[in-house]
C-alpha cells in the first residue's frame, strides 16, 4: 500500500471514530433533553389542569370566543381567579355519559407584562393544541401502561401505548399511539382522559439526521484527507523519484520540489548531497588521474636516470638525484666511441606528465645526436629543429653539456639556456670559476636565433681540478620560512665538499640541501654530475 492510501485510510479511520463517538454521545444528548422537555411539557399540562367544581371557582366566560372541536369538546374562553391571582385560560365542555356535564379548566402558559399583569399567551406549537384538544376522548384499550406518576397538583398520569383502528386507501388497519394518561376526582364522579405524547417517530428522525450528518462528515474529512495526502505525498513522491535517479548515477539531476516547508527544505538538502557527491566524485577523479600521472612521471623519471656510471681511468666520475616535484628534468652520461665521456643536465619546463613527456623526448634526442660523436655546436643545432617540433608553444628544455676528452683532459662546455653555470674547480689556486656560455633553450626558436647565439667554451682540467653540473633545483631549494638557498650558497657546498672523494663529495652536498630544507621546507628535483680529475 502505498504512502498516500496508508494516510488517507488512517485519517479516515480516525474520523470515523471520532464522528461516531461524537454522534452517539449528540444522539444520547438529543433524545435525553427531547424526552426530557416532552416530561416536563406534560407536567406543565398537568399542573395547569383545574377541576372545577360548580360552587367554587370565580371565572368569566366570554362565550363570543366559542370552539368546537373533532372530539366533540367545546371550549371557551375564560378570566379566572386562583390563590395568587387572576389568569386568562379556556374552558372545556365534555356531554355528560350518562352524568352531568364535568367541566375543566386547562392553564395557559403566561407572562407578566409591562404593568406587572398577567397575561394569556397564545399556543406557540399544533402539538400543544393537539394536546388541549384531546383532553378528553373515550379511553382505549391500552397494550402497555408505564409507571403512574403523581403531579403536586393531585392530578395523577401514566405513560400510555394503544391502538386505533383506520382505513387507508380501501384497508382497513391500525394506528400505534404513545400518550399520557390523566386521572383525576372530579366531583360528582371520577373522569379519565388521555393526553397523546409527542409522536414516536421522532427519535427515529433525529437517528437519521445524525446519521446522515456523520456520513457527510465522513466523506468530506475523507476527501479532504485525500486532498491533504497528495499535498504531502506527491511532493515525497517526486523527491523519491529523483533519489532513485540520483542513485543510478545522475549526479547533475535536480530535485523538482516547490512551494516551501519541510519538503522543499528536504529537496534543497538532497541538491546539495547531490552537488557534494558531484563535487567528491569529480576530486575523486582528479585525484585518480593525478595518482597515475604521479606513477607515470615517476616512472618517466626513473627511465630518464642513468642506470650505470662510467668509469675513467684517471677520472672520479659520479652522479646523483634527489626526487622532488614530479617533473621532466634529467641527467645523463654520454659514452662516445672514442672514449670520450658527455655530462649532461637538463631542466624541463613544467611539471607532471607533460613536462616528463618533454624531458623524455630531449633525452632521446640528445642522446642520439650526442653520441654520434659530432661537433657538440652542430649537434644542439640538430636536437633543437628536431625538437621544436615536438613541443607545444611555450615549453622549453634547457642543458649543460660537458664533453670530457681523458686522452686530452680537454673540456668542451654548451650551455643550451641554463640557469646554473658549469663549476670548475682549479686545484692549483683552489678557486672555483663560472662557466657560462651563450646559448638560449632548446625549443624556444626554430633554429635561426638559437644557431647564432648558441657557443662552446673549451679549457683543460689539470689533476686535482673538479667539474660539477647541476639543474635549478639546488638553487631553488626552500627552507621552512621559505627563502631558497640560492647560488652562492651552493657554490659555498661545493667548496666545503671539494676535497673529498667523489661518492662523499656527492653526499655532502646532499645533506647540506637536505638540512637546509628540513622537515617542513620544499623539496625540489636536484641533478648533480660530478668529474674529478685524479692524476
Amino acid at each position: 500500500m502505498g504512502l498516500a492510501a496508508r494516510f488517507v485510510l488512517s485519517m479516515t479511520i480516525a474520523l470515523v471514530i471520532v464522528v461516531l463517538v461524537a454522534g452517539f454521545t449528540l444522539y444520547r444528548s438529543s433524545t435525553r433533553i427531547s424526552d426530557n422537555s416532552r416530561r416536563a411539557g406534560v407536567d406543565e399540562t398537568a399542573e395547569s389542569i383545574v377541576v372545577l367544581e360548580h360552587s367554587a371557582p370565580r371565572y368569566d366566560i366570554n362565550e363570543e370566543s366559542r370552539e368546537k372541536h373533532p372530539n366533540g369538546l367545546t371550549s371557551d374562553a375564560v378570566r379566572f381567579e386562583k390563590p395568587d391571582g387572576w389568569y386568562n385560560g379556556r374552558i372545556y365542555h365534555s356531554p355528560a355519559t350518562p352524568r352531568d356535564p364535568i367541566e375543566l379548566l386547562v392553564h395557559l402558559p403566561h407572562e407578566r407584562d409591562r404593568d406587572g399583569e398577567r397575561m394569556h399567551l397564545p399556543l406557540q406549537s399544533e402539538e400543544r393544541n393537539r394536546i388541549y384538544n384531546a383532553l378528553i376522548e373515550e379511553l382505549p384499550t391500552f397494550t402497555e401502561r408505564g409507571p403512574e406518576e403523581v403531579a403536586p397538583s393531585g392530578v395523577t398520569s401514566q405513560r400510555v401505548e394503544w391502538r386505533t383502528p383506520i382505513t387507508l386507501g380501501g384497508r382497513s388497519t391500525t394506528e400505534e399511539h404513545v400518550g399520557y394518561l390523566f386521572r383525576f376526582q372530579p366531583k360528582p364522579a371520577p373522569s379519565e382522559w388521555i393526553v397523546p405524547a409527542l409522536p414516536a417517530g421522532e427519535k427515529d428522525s433525529l437517528f437519521r439526521i445524525i446519521l446522515v450528518v456523520m456520513i457527510v462528515v465522513v466523506l468530506v474529512g475523507a476527501g479532504v484527507a485525500l486532498w491533504v495526502g497528495q499535498q504531502i505525498v506527491r511532493p515525497i513522491n517526486d523527491i523519491i523519484e529523483d533519489i532513485r535517479k540520483i542513485s543510478k548515477g545522475d549526479l547533475r539531476h535536480k530535485t523538482r520540489v516547490r512551494g516551501g516547508g519541510e519538503i522543499e527544505l528536504l529537496g534543497r538538502t538532497v541538491d546539495r548531497m547531490t552537488r557534494e557527491l558531484r563535487e567528491a566524485q569529480a576530486a575523486e577523479l582528479q585525484l585518480g588521474i593525478r595518482e597515475r600521472e604521479m606513477e607515470f612521471a615517476e616512472g618517466v623519471r626513473e627511465a630518464l636516470l642513468p642506470v650505470t656510471t662510467p668509469l675513467v681511468d684517471g677520472y672520479d666520475v659520479g652522479g646523483a638525484h634527489m626526487s622532488g616535484p614530479f617533473g621532466g628534468d634529467f641527467h645523463d652520461f654520454i659514452e662516445l666511441a672514442d672514449g670520450r665521456i658527455g655530462l649532461l643536465v637538463c631542466d624541463v619546463s613544467g611539471q607532471g606528465v607533460p613536462a616528463a613527456l618533454i624531458g623524455a623526448t630531449a633525452r632521446a634526442f640528445l642522446r642520439r645526436v650526442l653520441g654520434e660523436g659530432q661537433d657538440v655546436l652542430e649537434s644542439l643545432r640538430i636536437v633543437n629543429r628536431e625538437l621544436v617540433r615536438d613541443v607545444r608553444r611555450g615549453m622549453f628544455v634547457t642543458a649543460l653539456y660537458a664533453l670530457v676528452d681523458p686522452r686530452t683532459a680537454e673540456v668542451q662546455v654548451i650551455c643550451a639556456g641554463h640557469k646554473v653555470p658549469l663549476l670548475r674547480y682549479t686545484a692549483a689556486d683552489k678557486n672555483l670559476r663560472l662557466i657560462q656560455p651563450d646559448g638560449i633553450a632548446l625549443g624556444f626558436d626554430k633554429g635561426p636565433v638559437f644557431d647564432r647565439r648558441l657557443e662552446c667554451a673549451e679549457f683543460r682540467l689539470e689533476p686535482g681540478d673538479r667539474l660539477l653540473l647541476a639543474n635549478s633545483g639546488p638553487v631553488l631549494i626552500q627552507n621552512a620560512a621559505g627563502r631558497e638557498l640560492g647560488e652562492k650558497a651552493f657554490y659555498s657546498c661545493m667548496l666545503r665538499a671539494v676535497s673529498l672523494p667523489t661518492p662523499k663529495f656527492l653526499r655532502s652536498i646532499r645533506q647540506e640541501l637536505s638540512d637546509f630544507a628540513g622537515e617542513d621546507g620544499s623539496s625540489a628535483n636536484v641533478s648533480l654530475l660530478t668529474v674529478l680529475r685524479e692524476s
